[in-house]
């Protein structure tokens, strides 16, 4: 047995907790069976760093104990487990999740909460709910944020990450979704938050990191710092200080834990605290990382789904578990750190959403996710462009509708009576021709109801992709002739 782990048999032994269980070592694993029968077990190397201070360490165990003490199984786990093994579980309480709730690799392995608990927790599964809440000392999806500065909790890892660095407080991106950064559109109106779009729906941030609190900067605090405010450097330096962060104080350059959530072998980037989400920022380690997954696993695509400021992970597209894993990410859309929980696929050129084929098993829970996340943000984009001076064109809703077959779709309308109008980019598009609406007017009108790309094929000139808006819109002027009109019809019944 390794000097390490006596020192952990020794803490675990005094952990008040633990009173009356047999603690027990098996190589790596640290297998503790408590007094009541039920029992956890964990690769305590894994999650702590042995060059760490001794009070540090005991710190970060004693946290760990406490969450498995929190989470223990009824039964004893069996197997080695490690990262590409699982270990059996007991039924879960949930009927929308009958796999495993273990963890191997970097994480510990917990069970989930007990039945009389489970409706009082997050949709999460309880290992990814409980370590990321461990590592983070808050629920992943619950944390308060906003435009301004974002507090910071205490942290399990410990380092020099919330200190000034070389006599200088740390630039760091932050990512966060389009609806964070639209209140301040007009820098020279109202001084706008510094940020670039990585997507059409995600975009990234500079931050000052100090010890208590993430604030975001303005192009009046690059004014006052004197800064020139170049994006592009701006945003490379802040990368490649979030690179040399996670090298503070010993940590790994950047670390992967492996669980499986719901079934489904999950990748989360574990590090640095608080910043996890930023490295949707830094495409080169993502594409590191997502070559080094297709290594590993021939023949399949690596998808990244940042889900909220400290959950950021990855997961195979061929997965089978691959619907249950995106079911435990419902119903955040209106948490203050949720980000943009779809999946994406990265490549040299930059991020691209990952859209299945609609026969796709988790085709219909990210219709839900995608409608419901762009929903938020088109709505607060259309309360802000509102109040812009000169804005002259009406903002048609985003709306979202769900079908007899329980799918979710987006949806806007133009009129003959528009005329003009400005239009979120939705999955379809009705056009409405009115009748007049005098008495000795039979026609009632009609309406056609058109994938919204191929009405901008089927009718090009008809629109205009806005300027200096973001999330994408549309600017729409005039209404297609009776011949377009039936062209679209055409059009629409072809791709329906």
């Amino acid at each position: 047995m390794s000097q390490f782990m006596d020192w952990v048999l020794d803490v675990a032994a005094s952990h008040p907790d633990l009173e009356g269980a047999f603690v027990d070592a098996d190589g790596e694993w640290l297998d503790v069976l408590l007094a009541d029968g039920r029992a956890f077990r964990f690769r305590p190397s894994q999650m702590i760093d042995e060059s760490k201070p001794e009070e540090t360490r005991r710190s970060l165990l004693n946290k760990l104990l406490k969450i498995g003490v929190q989470q223990a199984d009824s039964a004893v786990a069996e197997g080695e487990g490690g990262a590409g093994a699982s270990t059996p579980a007991r039924e879960s309480s949930d009927p929308g999740d009958t796999g495993d709730a273990n963890a191997s690799g970097d994480s510990v392995e917990l069970a989930d909460a007990e039945p009389q608990d489970q409706s009082a927790r997050p949709s999460l599964s309880s290992v990814f709910d409980a370590i990321m809440g461990a590592l983070t000392s808050q629920n992943p999806l619950t944390a308060g944020l906003g435009a301004g500065p974002e507090s910071k909790e205490d942290s399990l890892v410990v380092g020099d990450d919330e200190e000034e660095h070389d006599g200088q407080i740390r630039r760091l991106p932050i990512v966060r979704p389009a609806d964070y950064f639209l209140p301040s559109h007009d820098r020279e109106r109202d001084d706008s938050m510094v940020y670039i779009p990585l997507t059409e729906f995600i975009g990234v941030g500079l931050a000052e990191d100090h010890p208590d609190t993430i604030q975001p900067l303005f192009f009046s605090d690059l004014a006052e710092r004197a800064i020139a405010p170049e994006l592009g450097p701006l945003f490379v330096d802040a990368v490649e200080e979030l690179r040399q962060l996670n090298f503070s104080e010993g940590q790994a350059g950047i670390e992967l834990g492996i669980a499986d959530v719901a079934g489904a072998r999950v990748f989360w980037l574990t590090s640095p605290n608080n910043y996890q989400s930023s490295w949707f920022a830094d495409l080169d380690m993502a594409q590191t990382i997502s070559d080094s997954l297709v290594q590993e696993y021939p023949d399949s695509l690596p998808l990244f789904i940042p889900a909220s400021r400290t959950s950021f992970f990855a997961v195979m597209a061929d997965d089978p578990r691959l619907p249950k894993l995106m079911e435990k990410l419902r119903g955040h859309e209106n948490d203050d750190d949720a980000l943009y929980p779809l999946p994406h696929t990265v490549a040299s050129d930059g991020w691209k959403e990952w859209i299945p084929m609609s026969d796709h098993p988790a085709s219909k829970v990210l219709e839900e996710l995608r409608t419901t996340y762009r929903k938020r943000m088109y709505d607060c984009q259309a309360k802000e462009i509102a109040a812009w001076e000169g804005a002259q064109l009406e903002l048609k809703p985003y709306s979202v509708h769900r079908l007899r077959s329980g799918r979710c779709v987006s949806n806007c309308q133009y009129s003959t009576r528009d005329q003009s109008a400005s239009l979120p980019q939705t999955d379809f598009i009705t056009f409405v021709r009115k009748g007049t609406g005098l008495p000795w007017d039979e026609d009632e009108g009609e309406t056609v109801t058109i994938r919204f790309h191929v009405a901008r094929d089927v009718w090009p000139d008809g629109f205009q992709k806005a300027e200096g808006v973001w999330p994408p819109r549309w600017d729409v002027t005039g209404f297609p002739t009776p011949d377009q009109l039936e062209e679209l019809q055409e059009a629409a019944n072809r791709n329906f």
